[in-house]
């Protein structure tokens, strides 16, 4: 590796791998969604909602926690990687947490809380 003629393909490789653990979770979105029996127009709706907005839907039970993180990285996972303005991800600990949130939030039926909040 002591030459950097090496770096681009090093670079793409792992730009390459990254790329496949990414697209992964598509089919994994797609499903969350359609088991949400959402209309692709409410989908559309719930990504131009406001905070406010969004957290009276989760409050209210309307949406859940997982439900946003797949709609929110199923658009990242297509129009974020065309425009390419994706940096980071970890839907793995995102999904875990989601869920979490939603089981709490069902069983506490507490609002308008973080997982910071003391009991």
């Amino acid at each position: 590796m002591g030459n950097n003629q090496d770096f681009p393909q090093i670079r793409r490789d792992t730009l390459n791998k990254r790329l496949d653990q990414f697209l992964k979770f598509i089919p994994l979105f797609q499903q969350i969604i359609i088991e949400s029996k959402l209309s692709p127009e409410q989908v559309e709706d719930i990504t131009r909602m406001s905070m406010v907005r969004i957290v009276d839907c989760l409050n209210s039970g309307k949406i859940t926690s997982e439900l946003l993180i797949a709609i929110f990285g199923l658009r990242a996972a297509t129009i974020g990687r065309e425009y390419c303005i994706i940096t980071e991800d970890n839907f793995n600990y995102a999904l875990k947490t989601a869920r979490v949130c939603d089981e709490y939030r069902v069983k506490s039926g507490k609002r308008n809380w973080t997982l910071n909040d003391e009991e």
